[in-house]
């Protein structure tokens, strides 16, 4: 399971990384998940992430708050698909309509938590 929050860690990083670097682009793949078929990989994800931090957080480098955020990104994922595909499309459009310097925050902040997870997933005694 570490393996498996590890490589979302670092596709939240790297996914961070091109919208710091060009925003358009990354809004371009955005638009992608619009559509059920959208909103439900969205959910997927967001449940595979939250189980995979949770079961591997005993063995991480900060177990409580792996846990902690395993529980949240699961009930999240739990709940996202009753924003509805409607909503779901909206705010995929809201994101694509922002400004590039507003899109570049966003993405450095999805470029940091990214990598922490990636980093604080290994486990402590892993070298």
């Amino acid at each position: 399971m570490a393996l498996i929050a590890f490589t979302l860690g670092m596709l939240t990083a790297l996914a961070g990384a091109v919208g710091v670097v060009a925003p358009s682009m990354l809004g371009a793949m955005t638009t992608a998940f619009h559509g059920p078929l959208g909103l439900g990989l969205a959910s997927f994800l967001r449940l595979l992430l939250g189980a995979s931090l949770f079961l591997a957080a005993p063995a991480s480098r900060a177990p409580f708050a792996f846990r902690v955020l395993g529980v949240v990104t699961f009930a999240v994922g739990c709940l996202t698909p009753l924003i509805g595909v409607a909503r779901f499309d909206s705010v995929i459009d809201w994101w694509v309509a922002l400004d590039p310097a507003l899109a570049r925050a966003w993405s450095a902040c999805a470029l940091a938590i990214g990598s922490l997870i990636a980093y604080g997933i290994i486990p402590r005694d892993a070298r």
